[in-house]
């Protein structure tokens, strides 16, 4: 004999209720739902509407205030992003073999290093090209030696190119880290024959090391002007020079004659603290 699966347990009488509810109010409750549907329609195309008409008065203003706020942006990125080098002079010193070239850059930015590369050219000529590191607000000179042909100040031309900057994220450190060369003591000395003639010109000068490296190849850059008016540039490489150490240096001076005791004398470290070859390890 089947059995009919039928439930068993009566409806209470809040069920019941509900039940009667939901079925004399079946009708209403679909009206409502579709004027809800409706309502919530017309709502919609409306707002579209509104902001369809807004855009067509208003949004070439709203457009304009946004091409502004961006240009803000750039502007501010402008501010923040890395100066280009400065070029302070160019030199083209006359020697035996031919012109010496120089060239007086510096990085003015406070927080980002350079690298970069660089030649001269000059009536249609270009040099080797040559690769610096320039840390922050740091002046340097480059050298390009034993160029042939004619050249002139006003046709020395410095190339930039390549360049590779790196942002300093702190100062403070990189600050304390940097080398401390002190160059004192600078003396021109020269021997002067009885005839006038000029002898044993030398540059003397003391070195001190107040840094905490270890130098394995300290170069030096050395540039003697004589009444404004450049006369030599060279290069010296000092080898082991250790830290707190101090050093007396002669340099002798051939190849050019100076007779002027009104003498501006740079002696420049040229260090690049990323070149770990440089220091004795």
């Amino acid at each position: 004999m089947e059995q009919n699966n039928l439930p068993t347990r009566p409806f209470g009488d809040r069920q019941l209720k509900r039940l009667y509810w939901y079925t004399t109010h079946k009708a209403q409750l679909k009206k409502a739902s579709i004027v809800f549907f409706i309502t919530f329609n017309m709502v919609l195309v409306g707002a579209s509407s509104y902001l369809l008409i807004s855009y067509y008065f208003y949004g070439t203003d709203y457009d304009k205030q946004l091409l502004e706020l961006s240009r803000g942006y750039i502007s501010i990125g402008r501010i923040f992003a890395p100066r280009p080098v400065n070029i302070i002079a160019l030199h083209a010193v006359p020697t035996s073999k031919g012109y010496d070239l120089v060239a007086r850059i510096s990085n003015d930015n406070s927080r980002w290093i350079l690298t970069f590369d660089y030649r001269f050219s000059y009536g249609g000529y270009q040099t080797r090209t040559e690769t610096v590191t320039m840390f922050n607000e740091e002046e340097k000179y480059l050298f390009m030696f034993n160029e042939s042909g004619g050249v002139s100040a006003s046709d020395l031309q410095l190339e930039i190119f390549n360049p590779r900057w790196e942002r300093i994220k702190n100062v403070a450190l990189l600050s304390s880290k940097k080398a401390n060369i002190i160059i004192d003591k600078i003396d021109f000395v020269r021997g002067i024959q009885s005839s006038g003639k000029v002898v044993d010109q030398e540059l003397k000068f003391t070195l001190s090391n107040q840094s905490v490296y270890d130098f394995r190849t300290l170069n030096l850059n050395v540039l003697i002007s004589e009444n404004k008016k450049v006369k030599l540039v060279t290069t010296i490489a000092l080898s082991n020079v250790k830290s707190q150490e101090k050093r007396d240096v002669t340099l002798s001076i051939t190849g050019v004659t100076i007779l002027s005791s009104r003498l501006d004398i740079k002696i420049e470290p040229n260090i690049n603290l990323l070149d770990e070859s440089i220091f004795i390890k």
